[in-house]
């Protein structure tokens, strides 16, 4: 069930400084915002079990393995004794074991006692957050009190990613399971056939390294070089992004009141967007994503996507992005495509911006002015 959090009357009007008031023009009534916290629902997830401790026997084998070739690799350094090697190397593996073994056992802990929570989110709820029960006991203190509408001051907050489609999104469309097909494939054989040239030394270990750094580096050092911000006020989440060579930012807003909220803690991300039977139908515009010509949005009843059979490719592709990103494949094709995901995880502070998000989702404060050009 959710839990309600009332009726509040505010007085008062929204401050300079963009965070708004507590309080609202005397003589008006708002409905203070619902929230609910659960599992995420056996569809959304939240069956889905702690996978660490079954990559301890993973780790074992591979890490040992993996230990055994970092020596070997070590020996072409000549002023690196073998003792020296052997000690560097059984550092590396029983520190990572230790964080290994660590994760496993909290994740276990968190299992154990969510039964605490209930497993399927509420559809009627304004805010829906999915989590741990140490994560709800953290939010539950972030709630404003009776007649408190929960203004604060805007948070800032840099990204390197601050938007995604949804997995599930890709395979609806008729070329979108073919681009993923293709993608696996591309890959695969990148893999096999960058080892295959290392192996038989047409290309030496040291650039394929250096190269897959370099690739690694490329979101980060653009993030860095076009940075891109979340401007967390009550009641909305701004994407703000500058340009290379321009002092303007672009502004895009998004609004936490007019659809439902999720908040998936376990994964770090922001859904807006409905997702229940009971939710209506959006009406989507025609984009890259939506409804272009030569890719036209798919009718439940005759598009073969849709209508896939059991062991087919996008039957498998489909399951695969449930089980990857199951609150992302909740709801109809219409409200997987309308969906607004915002990758929490793309920040720094991942734990202070998923609180400011939840912030500004259970408040009732009117934001105040912030510009459009620029972070403030």
């Amino acid at each position: 069930m959710p839990r309600s959090l009332g009726t509040t009357r505010k007085t008062g009007v929204p401050g300079p400084s963009g965070g708004g008031a507590d309080s609202a023009p005397a003589g008006t009534v708002q409905t203070r915002r619902t929230v609910s916290f659960s599992q995420g629902g056996l569809r959304g997830g939240g069956g889905q079990l702690s996978v660490t401790a079954a990559l301890i026997p993973l780790f074992l084998l591979w890490g040992a393995l993996a230990g055994i070739g970092a020596f070997f690799a070590l020996g072409r350094f000549a002023w690196m004794p073998a003792g020296a090697r052997a000690a560097l190397v059984t550092s590396v593996f029983v520190i990572a074991a230790f964080l290994l073994f660590r994760m496993a056992v909290r994740g276990y802990r968190r299992v154990t006692r969510s039964i605490k929570l209930p497993m399927e989110m509420d559809p009627s709820a304004d805010v829906n957050v999915v989590c741990w029960p140490d994560q709800k006991d953290d939010l539950e203190d972030l709630i404003p009190e009776a007649g408190v509408a929960g203004a604060f001051e805007p948070e800032f907050f840099r990204v390197w990613i601050a938007s995604r489609r949804p997995r599930a999104e890709r395979m609806l469309s008729r070329s979108g399971h073919r681009r993923e097909v293709l993608r696996v494939v591309v890959i695969v054989l990148t893999i096999q056939g960058t080892f295959s040239l290392a192996a038989f030394g047409i290309v030496p270990w040291e650039l394929i390294v250096a190269v897959a750094a370099a690739a690694l580096l490329t979101p980060f050092i653009r993030a860095f070089v076009v940075p891109t911000y979340l401007r967390v006020i009550p009641g909305r989440v701004d994407v703000v992004r500058f340009r290379l060579m321009r002092s303007v930012a672009s502004v895009e807003r998004i609004d936490l009141r007019d659809r439902p909220v999720r908040l998936d803690m376990k994964r770090k991300e922001l859904l807006v967007g409905w997702w229940h039977a009971t939710h209506p139908e959006p009406e989507l515009m025609p984009g890259p994503s939506t409804g272009e010509a030569d890719d036209p949005k798919p009718d439940p009843e005759t598009d073969p996507v849709l209508n896939r059979a059991p062991g087919s490719s996008q039957s498998l592709l489909l399951a695969n992005s449930a089980m990857k990103d199951p609150q992302g494949s909740l709801g109809s094709a219409a409200q997987i495509r309308a969906v607004r995901v915002v990758p929490l995880w793309g920040s720094l502070d991942i734990g202070g911006a998923a609180r400011a998000v939840f912030r500004a989702a259970v408040s009732t404060a009117e934001p105040g002015p912030v510009p459009d050009d620029r972070l403030l």
